[in-house]
């Protein structure tokens, strides 16, 4: 049943189990999960221009017109990866832009494997989240929420695959591995809750 006040769906399992599911498409369209996503979108395919222009604009002193810049050169090239390591920033994201490309080769290259790429993209991306966001370390827990759902795919394809043609399915997948107990009844009525994972942002 949804609540058009709390934004909540209840909903029960197979097994009679209430429980309460948050977010779904509000989860996967904040700001700094569609950050994230917007990077791991951008290493598996350098020439997806969207994804693009919103990884190279997380670095503080790139522009619009850097990443505009940038793409235009890769979209020339034969080699899209060598073209990016050979671009020159502009002074303002100079310091951060030898972290950014390396962390885009690596997991570009799948040198780590799925799904440490998704926490080496993590990793890189913290400095930048709290710069960019007020309550980083709320975000921050999304993020680990993510990546836990990311930790049940087999690699970083078929993880942003699904995510695009069903989005709703992996903040789904999540109530299946991350239920925990919240309350217990006097007849021992058991209930639980999804991962905060479901948790919605704004």
């Amino acid at each position: 049943m949804f609540d058009p006040v709390t934004g909540k769906l209840s909903l029960e399992t197979a097994d009679n189990i209430p429980f309460v599911k948050y977010g779904g498409l509000k989860f996967l369209e904040a700001a700094h999960i569609k950050d994230v996503l917007a990077f791991l979108r951008w290493a598996e395919n350098l020439r997806d221009r969207v994804s693009g222009f919103r990884a190279i604009q997380l670095l503080s002193g790139a522009g619009p017109a850097t990443a505009a810049r940038l793409l235009d050169r890769l979209a020339e090239s034969d080699q899209p990866m060598e073209a990016l390591l050979d671009f020159q920033p502009p002074k303002g994201c100079a310091e951060d832009w030898p972290a950014f490309a390396d962390t885009l080769r690596v997991v570009r290259g799948s040198a780590t494997g799925w799904p440490a790429e998704f926490d080496l993209v993590c990793r890189w991306y913290a400095p930048h989240l709290e710069r960019l966001y007020e309550n980083a370390k709320t975000r921050e827990a999304d993020l680990v929420q993510l990546a836990q759902i990311a930790s049940t795919y087999p690699n970083r394809e078929r993880f942003l695959t699904e995510l695009t043609l069903d989005p709703l399915a992996s903040p789904l997948l999540a109530l299946r591995t991350c239920k925990r107990p919240v309350a217990r009844s006097m007849s021992s009525q058991r209930s639980v809750t999804s991962s905060e994972a479901l948790r919605p942002w704004r």
